[in-house]
Parts: C-alpha cells; structure tokens; sequence
C-alpha cells in the first residue's frame, strides 16, 4: 500500500501547544500579580490559544477528512488498507490532547480559588478562560471520536468485503489479460496511492528486456489487454495503472 500518501498527520500542533504553555504561564503571573494589565495580558493569551486551536483543527479536518474519504472509496472498490495503527494512534492523540487540556483546566481551577478571596475580577476572568477552554478542548475531542468512529466504521467495511468489488473484479481481469497477451509477464506488486485526494491504483508487472526496450509493440499488446478485460469486466477498463519493469536475468 501507498502507506506515506494515506498517512494521517495526527497530533497536536506546535503552535496550539505553544499557545496553551503560554496562557498557562500568563495564568500563574496573575496569581500572584491580579492588575488589570496582567487580565488583559491572560485574555491575550486566551485569544491566541482559541485562534491557533481553530486553525488547527481546520487544518486536521481538511487533511484527515480528505484521506478518510477516499480511504472509503477504496473500500467501496474492494480494497485493503491496514487501519489498525490509524485507529490507535487516533485514540493515543485524543487522550494526549485531553490531557493537555485537563492539566491547564486543573490549574486554572487552582489559581481561581486563590485569586477570587482578593479580587473578584481576576476570579471571574479565571472562570471564564476556564470555560472557553473547556469548549476548546470539547471540539478537539469531539473530532479524534468522530475521526476514531469513520476510521473503525470503514475498517469493519473492508474486512466484511465486499468480496466482489471493482478492484477485485479489475485485479483478476488484467492478471488474466495478461497471461494471455503477454507470454512471460509477471504481476508483482500492487499499490495504493493518492493523486489530488483521489485513489491511485497501481500494479506492477515485470516483462522479457526486449519488450520493455520496444515501446511500440508493448503499446499494441496493452491494447489487447485492455480490450480483453473490456470484455471479462467493463467496469475494470483504466481502473488500473500499469507500470513495467524489465525481468533480471533475462533476455
């Protein structure tokens, strides 16, 4: 399998992980020094940690998004990916994420308890960064479950089958194709990619030196197989990209 173009990038950004430090440190500076010019410099920190967590959970829904539907379409055509990692990691990333977000809610907890006995604005800040940051923290988490729930949905799709899909049906036609166009050719290794979020299927077949060398005749003989799998599976016709390569040791 194309394993690197299906990867999904999971984690939590540097920068939204930069911003929670820093609203962190911004909360233990008013602490000890509940002005007016340490809320306002908190609440700056707050604003930045709600923008960088936005954009980066766009960012994971547009990547992660993209590869889950086109994971899907492969398991619609037949396919296999091995989504057994993807869905622990999905889950390691959630609970580390959460944890993140636990920890810095827990300190804030702490701080508003110390604060709020001398002064009631810096208490009632605290209280509502910690809001803000739980609804922050809730958008995260709800993503990675959806993400977790498609990712064991789709898996549980593939390893039921279909048994009979577009890919099976294509695989089977070429193979038999070129056994009957192709004296020597051997199928090696089939491949998974993706070209602009959509499915890449591609087979490898390994062929005598002095066809590889002879474009012309190779071209003439693909359009024999093309016109015989036209004939076992309609469907399969350019499902398929084939790429050749020159049998070692031989002539």
């Amino acid at each position: 399998m194309g394993q690197a173009a299906l990867a999904l990038d999971w984690g939590f950004p540097p920068a939204a992980q930069d911003a929670i430090q820093s609203l962190a440190k911004a909360i233990g500076e008013l602490r000890s020094d509940p002005t007016a010019a340490m809320i306002e410099r908190a609440e700056a920190r707050l604003l930045d940690l709600e923008a960088q967590a936005a954009i980066s959970l766009n960012s994971l829904r547009t990547n992660i998004t993209a590869k889950l539907s086109a994971i899907e379409r492969i398991a619609l055509d037949g396919g296999k990916v091995p989504l057994a990692r993807a869905i622990e990691q999905s889950e390691v990333s959630r609970r580390e994420i959460a944890s993140n977000f636990r920890s810095l809610t827990k300190d804030l907890e702490v701080v508003a308890r110390a604060v709020v006995r001398f002064d009631r604005r810096a208490g009632s800040f605290i209280r509502e960064t910690s809001r803000r940051v739980e609804i922050v923290a809730e958008a995260w988490d709800e993503e990675y479950r959806s993400i977790g729930r498609r990712l064991r949905a789709v898996n549980a799709r593939m390893e039921a089958g279909p048994k009979d899909g577009r890919l099976t049906r294509a695989l089977a036609a070429y193979r038999k194709a070129f056994q009957a166009v192709f004296p020597y050719a051997l199928p090696k290794d089939f491949d998974i990619d993706l070209i602009d979020g959509i499915p890449f299927y591609r087979i490898k077949m390994q062929i005598a030196p002095s066809l590889y060398r002879d474009t012309k005749k190779l071209v003439s003989m693909e359009t024999e197989v093309d016109a015989l799998v036209a004939e076992e599976a309609p469907d399969a016709v350019g499902l398929l990209s084939i790429e050749y390569e020159p049998m070692s040791g031989a002539a």
